[in-house]
């Protein structure tokens, strides 16, 4: 994960952390945006827009978490079974 920290095409653990935050401001998030990537999916909101997704330890157990560009807050379970019905119903690609 460290590795791929800022590479190419890949993501900016600083940047995603500050974009996780539902509670900047919107210059904060615009700046951080750009050059933020994602970490392994795009999380995709009810009007279709992706936003970026971060890999957190929340309680001992992995989660990606996304705030949405209506600020909506979203985690969802970092495991195979979890991953594939997110997929199915969208929430991810």
């Amino acid at each position: 994960m460290n590795q791929l920290n800022g590479a190419t095409r890949c993501w900016d653990i600083k940047r995603l952390i500050t974009i996780t935050k539902p509670d900047i401001s919107e210059d904060e998030r615009r700046n951080a945006m750009g050059g933020a990537g994602t970490q392994f999916f795009w999380g995709i909101d009810e009007k279709g827009r992706r936003y970026s997704l971060l890999l957190q330890d929340i309680g001992g157990n992995l989660y990606l978490v996304g705030v949405d560009d209506s600020r909506n807050v979203h985690k969802f379970l970092f495991s195979p079974h979890a991953i594939v019905k997110e997929i199915r119903k969208r929430s991810i690609r």
